[in-house]
This record gives C-alpha cells, structure tokens and sequence, in this order.
C-alpha cells in the first residue's frame, strides 16, 4: 500500500489494561475499509508486547512511545507524521460498533467535503455517559450537516474523523492523555469548522469510563488552562450553551471547594483567569452556574484578588478577537463547502394555507433574491385551496426549494415544523400573503454578520390590497415602521426598553431576522394552538438575545386585506392568545430573577398591562359562562389566572363602559330637557313679545280711531257748515235765476233757443 493510499490515520492511546488492547485493535484491523494505518501510543510494557505482534502480522500498525507533553497545545510527533487524509481517534478500552464505521465516515467525508465527519455513539453505553442532560445529541437521527451552534457538546470527539489537512493547518494537536485538551481540541476543531457531517450509524463503542478527574495540582492547572480558554472562545462566538457547560464542569470539581490553606499560588491566578473569562451574560436563567460564579469571586476576593477587575479590557480583546476572526482566511477556507456548494445562508420559512390569490407573487419574490444561497421552505399547513398546485412548477425547478406536508394545526405549528428543518444560518418567516423586496436577504444577512447579531429588526412597507381597504385600515400606513434612533448592538433587554419607551415596540416575527442556532439554543419557538403568537416569540428573543439591532429599511411588503387574523373580528380566541402570552413571558423573565435591570422590569410591566388591557377589550360584554365553555380545555390554573386577570380587568372596563353609557343617556335626557326648557322660553318669549306688540298695535289703532272719530267730526262739522252754504247759495241761486228769469234778456234768450226749432218745424211742415 503506497502513502499516498492511506485514507484514514487511527490514532489509538493504549492505557488500559491487556484484555481490552486486543479487542480495540481487532475493531480496526477488520475495517472494510483497509487503507489505514493504526498509530497505537503507549508506555506500558505489558500493552507493549501485545501491540508488537500486531505489528509483525499487520503492516499497517505502528508502534509509538508515549512523549511527555511538549508544549501548552500537546504537539504529538504521532499527529504531525500522520499520513491519511484523515484522522480518527480511539482509546485502547473502546472499539467500534462494526467493521463499516470508517468506510462510511470516510465516504460522507469525501462526498461533502466537510472537515469533520461523526457517527452516533452506540446505544449500549449511553447510560455511562456523564452527560445525561445532552444524551440526545451524541445520537443523530439522519444523516445531515449540522452547525456547531446547534451542537455545542465539548466531549465525543471519538465519535468523529477530522481532515487532516485542516488539522495541521490551524496547528491543532493534543495530549491524549489530558481529559482537558481532548475537550480544548475538540472545541476548537469544531468551532473552526462551523459544521460536521453527521451519521445516523453508530461510529464509537464507549468500553470504559473517561478519567475525567483532576486531582493533582497539575492536572488541576492543566484543566483550568484548557477550560479558561474554551470560556474565551465560546465568549468570542456567543455561544452560550457551550459557556454554560464549561461552567458546570468548573462548578463539578473540588478545585473550589479545597480549604484556603490547600490552594497555591498558581492555582489562584488560574482561577482569577478563568473568572475574567466567564461572561455572566451568557449565564442568564441559569440559577446554579450563576450562583456558582459568585461563589468563585467571593473565594478569590478572601485571597484579596479583584474580580473582574476589567472586564471592559476583556470585552474590548473578544471585540477585537472577533474582527481578526473575519481575517482569517486560514480557517475560513474549511468552512466554505458542502456537497453543492455552501450551506444555506438563510432559511426563508413560509406557512401556506388558503392563500391561492397571493402565494405566487410570495414566493416569486423569495426565488429572485439577490442572495443565492439560500433554503425555501413552503410549509404546507393543510391548506384546502389550489396553493400548493400553483407553486409546484416553481418548486420543481429550483432546488433550494421544498415543500413540507402536515395536517392542519395553525400558523404557529407550521412555523414551528419549518424551523426544525432548516438548515440555514439565519432565519426568515414570511407570511404567504406577503413578500418580499428583491435585496431584503442580502442587506439582512450582511448586517448581521457584520454585527455577529442574534436577532435583527427591520422595517416594512404596508401593501393595501384596494383603495376601499385602505380607507378603512389606513391606521397601518406607517404602523411598522419607527422614527426612534436603536442604532448600534445592545442586548434584547435594552432594545426592548427602547422601543416600549419610544411606544415603537412592534411584536411581528416577518420582520425579524435571526440567529437559527440562538433560537434552538435557548429553545425558542412558537406557542402552538393561540393566535397573535408573535407577541411572545418576540418578546422571548429580545429576553435572550445578547447581540440585537435594527436596520432602518423598509425591505418586507406586508399586505393588508379584510379576511386577515389583523383585521378580522375579534373575540375569545384572540384575548387567550394574548393571555398565553402574558403567562409565558412572566415564567421565562422570572428565571432570570435578579439579572434583570430596572428598565427592562418597568419596560416590561408597562407592555403587560398593554397585553391585559388589549385581551380584556376582546371579551367585553361576554358572558362568563361563554368564556368557561371556551376555557374547558385549560388546565385549573390557566381558568383561574385568566378569570382572575383577564377576565377581571374585562368586567371592570364593561362596567366603566357601562357607567359612562348611562351617564351618557342621562346627560341626552338632560340635554333634550334642558334644549325643552329654552324652547319654550324662547316661545314664551316670543309670545311675550307678540303680545306687547298686540298691545302697542292696539294702542296705535286706538289712537287712530281717535284720530278717525275727531277727524270724522270735524269732516261732519265741516259737512253741515257746507249743506248751510250750499242750501244759502241754493236759495242766493233761485233768487238769482228769478231775477233773471224776469229780465229781458232771458226773454230774448228763450226766443233765440226756440227760433230755430220753429222755423225747421214750418219747412217741414
């Protein structure tokens, strides 16, 4: 077998007794995959003599004696002279589970590319295993790459083969005889790489216990050296689950509980550094570790040490440790590829149900993303309607889409499914009515990564579906979007305060962008079976996230129509939603007991007594007995919280409403009477003065008729006075016209009158 043949290098440590040397060596040798070389390491004449004849039957075995540590990292002459692509790791008391183990890891190793490829550990051990509360995680249940995020266990590196290459690049080697340096060099390969292959199959027979005591003081020295500097790490990376472990082993060994007189020099500044390096804000919720930290500053403050005495300095070297990460091309190169290409950037998750009239425009917006890589997930939530059938085309031409079938069970549950398969570094959840702007993943991606944030708020753009709905809702206009200045990074508690300050606190999930391993680290996922669930989604991130921010761009259309959970009719259902959420974000702040600040706690307090005051205007004027049919399913406790809270705060506002009602029906009666009364004032009034002008109107033709009578009495006066002139000038008159009649002249007149008619009588005649 020439060198260049050799795929896998097993590096076995030979430190237990004879009988068990055979049966790990023989687990090797019968690989099916037979281009190996077997370095076994060891100083025991006994194992010895048994490795020798393997070596004269095989090839393949070679002899190495143990080497005393050579420096602070454990550089093995046996790793640095390691001739496979990969290498693996076996103690003499284990073995593994079949003669596949290797051929398989070997070949998903090759197939993905990945640095780091592991099996599960056998299930016939799993009870010996110190770590219990993580049992899960040294089984996978399918073959998949996983993000270290996701993991973060620091034992079970046997479990796993590592490119040799990508080892002795980074320069990472170790003491196999050190139980710290094996956990310090599993983290610090793992982080390194980002993300293993995982397998399915059982890779690693656990045959002994691990010698995991630290008795001696250089062991001690050697264990708070290694621990102190995963502590940095997870620190620097914010991973928190993996702090908290370190933590815990701290707080499990008897370094701390020794008396003063038993502790040395170099055990305390061992113990001061790893103090500086716990970061107690990756502590939150966990009461004992918290405890545990406390514990350790108060003994090394009785050796009149200063705890913590710059933690800012410490802040500022992980700041700065952080940027030199982003340099550094060596170990990025290990964690670019995959099978195809990267994994996924981001995963987009979108909840399909009854949405046939949007969901191409929703997901068409997704697929024409600035940002390639990234991972759709169309999550089918037993929709009833054509919606699926109108995407399906799509989906079969892209490959970085999938659909995900599941009965009915609302939007929190299909939400909750999409998670579970993503695969993503971060995570989007797109309604399917809604979507996207063409850079939305790509500005969101580039500003977390530059900020290392866990989650990410940004604005959106309100979409109305027609001009009669955004007459009546045109309350939404400006709703998601915010004038306060949140610019920089701070923890969620912080921003949270912020926006409640600013009455700029927006709980919608769409337009977030998160961490996915933050979110499945801390556990964090949507309350099934309630609506509005995005109150307390958000409201638990910004509780735990340690890196949050806002990017102020409108990159999210969000569509507002008549038949959607936000403008529909409200009722019990909504009230329980929010009431769910009231309850939970009051169980989960109160783990963190007295790590919360004052503005946080009053921040909090205001947005629950907003929560409690929005359920109980969603039952107002319902009937107690309607609202215990609804509760039958909830526990004792949930009726009683929610009568109590809810409920009360209910029937006080139905009664204040009451009360302002009749109040107002009496000030309407008191008004009609009160307009009553004026009118008939005015009209009286009005009587009063017609009347006074009856009088003055009488008065006046009084006074004409006075008028009429003295004139008419002058008028008959003057009358009579006329008849006595007119009856002396009557008789002047006759007495003229006798005289005249006896004047000649009137004879002479009579004859000239007569004359004519006599002489036409004689011609006639």
């Amino acid at each position: 077998m020439q060198q260049g043949q050799i795929k896998i290098s097993v590096i076995i440590s030979v430190h237990s007794d004879e009988s068990c040397v055979r049966e790990c060596l023989d687990s090797v040798l019968c690989q099916s995959l037979e281009e190996i070389e077997v370095i076994c390491i060891s100083d025991d004449p006994g194992c010895e003599k048994i490795i020798k004849e393997y070596v004269a039957k095989d090839f393949r075995v070679l002899l190495v004696p143990e080497q005393k540590e050579s420096d602070s990292m454990g550089q093995r002459q046996e790793l640095k002279g390691a001739k496979g692509e990969y290498i693996s790791f076996l103690d003499s008391d284990d073995r593994y589970p079949d003669l596949d183990v290797l051929r398989i890891l070997y070949d998903k190793a090759l197939e993905t590319g990945i640095m780091i490829c592991g099996g599960s550990l056998s299930t016939q051990m799993k009870s010996e295993l110190p770590e219990t509360q993580n049992i899960h995680k040294y089984t996978f249940v399918r073959d998949e790459v996983i993000s270290y995020r996701d993991y973060q266990l620091d034992q079970g590196f046997h479990q796993f083969i590592y490119n040799s290459k990508f080892l002795k690049t980074i320069g990472l080697y170790f003491y196999p005889r050190s139980y710290a340096q094996k956990i310090n060099f599993f983290v610090n390969a793992m982080i390194t790489a980002g993300r293993f292959y995982a397998v399915r199959k059982e890779s690693y027979y656990f045959g002994g216990k691990e010698t995991n005591t630290v008795e001696t003081e250089e062991a001690q020295l050697d264990f708070l050296k290694n621990m102190q500097g995963i502590l940095r790490l997870s620190a620097i990376h914010r991973l928190k689950a993996l702090h908290c472990l370190i933590v815990q082993r701290l707080s499990q060994t008897a370094i701390t509980k020794k008396k003063t007189a038993q502790i040395s020099k170099e055990l305390i500044n061992a113990l001061k550094e790893v103090e500086m390096a716990i970061d107690s804000s990756l502590l939150y919720g966990q009461r004992e570790l918290i405890a545990y930290w406390h514990n350790l500053q108060n003994m090394l403050m009785s050796f009149n040490v200063e705890v913590s005495p710059d933690k800012n300095t410490f802040n500022n070297k992980i700041e700065s440790d952080r940027a030199a990460l982003k340099k550094d091309t060596q170990s990025a190169a290990f964690i670019e590829k995959g099978k195809d290409g990267q994994y996924p950037l981001a995963t987009v998750i979108i909840p399909v149900y009854r949405v046939e009239d949007y969901i191409l425009e929703c997901v068409q917006s997704v697929c024409h993303q600035t940002l390639a890589n990234i991972e759709i997930l169309i999550v089918n939530d037993g929709t009833p309607d054509r919606s699926i059938d109108i995407i399906r085309p799509i989906v079969n031409k892209d490959s970085r889409m999938r659909i995900l079938m599941k009965e009915n069970g609302g939007l929190s549950s299909a939400r909750n499914a999409g998670l579970e398969e993503a695969q993503g570094e971060y995570i989007l959840f797109l309604d399917s009515d809604d979507f996207l702007k063409e850079n939305a993943l790509e500005l969101l991606y580039q500003k977390s990564k530059e900020l290392d944030l866990d989650d990410l708020f940004y604005s959106a753009e309100v979409i109305f579906e027609n001009d009669c709905t955004g007459n009546e809702y045109d309350r939404y206009l400006d709703y998601y979007q915010r004038k306060g200045d949140y610019a920089g990074v701070q923890k969620g508690t912080s921003l949270f305060a912020a926006f409640i300050e600013n009455k700029e606190f927006k709980p919608n999930a769409c337009i977030q962008f998160y961490r996915r391993s933050f979110l499945v680290n801390n556990k964090i996922m949507f309350c099934n079976g309630i609506l509005h669930e995005d109150n307390l989604f958000t409201m638990q991130c910004l509780l735990y996230a340690e890196r949050t921010s806002y990017l102020n761009k409108e990159l999210y259309c969000r569509r507002i129509h008549a038949d959607s959970i936000m403008t529909g009719k409200h009722g019990i259902k909504n009230a329980y939603g929010y009431f769910c959420g009231i309850k939970e974000i009051i169980e989960t702040a109160g783990c963190f007991e007295n790590t919360l600040d004052e503005n946080y706690i009053t921040a909090l307090i205001y947005q629950l007594n907003v929560m409690t005051d929005v359920a109980a205007n969603f039952i107002k004027g319902i009937s107690k007995a309607e609202i215990a049919d609804f509760l039958k399913k909830c526990n004792f406790d949930e009726k009683i919280m929610f009568f109590v809270s809810v409920h009360k705060v209910a029937q006080m506002k139905q009664e204040i409403s009451d009360a302002r009602k009749s109040e107002n029906d009496w000030k309407r009666v008191s008004d009609n009477l009160i307009k009553t009364v004026n009118a008939k004032k005015t009209e009286n009034r009005e009587l009063l003065k017609n009347k006074r002008n009856a009088e003055a109107c009488e008065r006046e033709k009084n006074k004409e008729i006075e008028n009429l009578k003295t004139s008419l009495e002058r008028l008959q006066t003057e009358n009579k006075n006329n008849k006595m002139k007119v009856a002396k000038l009557e008789t002047r008159l006759k007495e003229q016209e006798e005289e005249f009649r006896n004047s000649t002249s009137y004879r002479v007149g009579r004859i000239v009158t007569f004359l004519p008619r006599m002489v036409k009588k004689i011609f006639k005649g």
